[in-house]
């Protein structure tokens, strides 16, 4: 995911919101992987704090990309 956000300053118009979009599908892809682990016990509940963090870049991502 920091590579797509990275790669945004060397990359213009529509391709920017492409490496965008990249990049919120993979975070949404990791927070998927830790929930389904804590679902089928190997790991804790994802953190609240951290849960936090990921929500807030993922709200980012989505205005950036146009979601609504």
């Amino acid at each position: 995911m920091r590579h797509s956000i990275s790669r945004r300053a060397a990359t213009p118009g529509a391709a920017t919101a492409s490496r965008y979009h990249t990049a919120l599908g993979s975070l949404r892809e990791v927070l998927a992987c830790f929930e389904v682990a804590a679902a089928l016990g190997y790991e804790p509940d994802v953190d609240p704090q951290l849960r936090g963090r990921f929500d807030h870049v993922i709200g980012t991502l989505v205005r950036l990309v146009g979601g609504h």
